[in-house]
């Protein structure tokens, strides 16, 4: 995938109380794109649950890089103790 102006994008998004909630996004994107001359590019791979985009593992993302593990043991709905 292949964007230009995104940057711009992200300035209008800055001053703009309307699109401000896609600038957490609009950064997250500009910082996984790949330059390439006035475009970004983003090589988005999906095998299965992995995703990846320009190499990054994006199901990563979501644990913190740890393998999936079992529950905290406890009563359904408890907080775990700290």
């Amino acid at each position: 995938m292949t964007a230009t102006g995104l940057d711009d994008l992200m300035t209008q998004a800055r001053a703009n109380p309307d699109l401000q909630q896609a600038l957490p996004v609009l950064i997250m994107l500009r910082g996984i794109a790949r330059p390439d001359g006035k475009k970004l590019v983003w090589d988005i791979v999906s095998d299965g649950p992995d995703i990846t985009v320009n190499g990054l593992d994006l199901s990563q993302l979501g644990n913190g890089g740890k393998p999936p593990g079992r529950p905290p043991a406890g009563k359904p709905g408890q907080k775990p103790s700290r």
